[in-house]
């Protein structure tokens, strides 16, 4: 996270927890990224 503030990003808009995953859930079609997918996944786990 010290890179982001080395980047020039104030402190109020830097995450406080950042999660990286290997591939991002997208459709078929379009390949955009299907958010709420996204959001499921991530609402079953316990932040700090």
């Amino acid at each position: 996270m010290s890179y982001l503030g080395e980047q020039g990003l104030t402190r109020f808009k830097t995450p406080e927890q950042l999660e990286v995953v290997g591939s991002l859930p997208r459709n078929e079609t379009l390949r955009k990224v299907l958010k709420y997918q996204l959001r499921d996944s991530f609402a079953d786990k316990a932040w700090p």
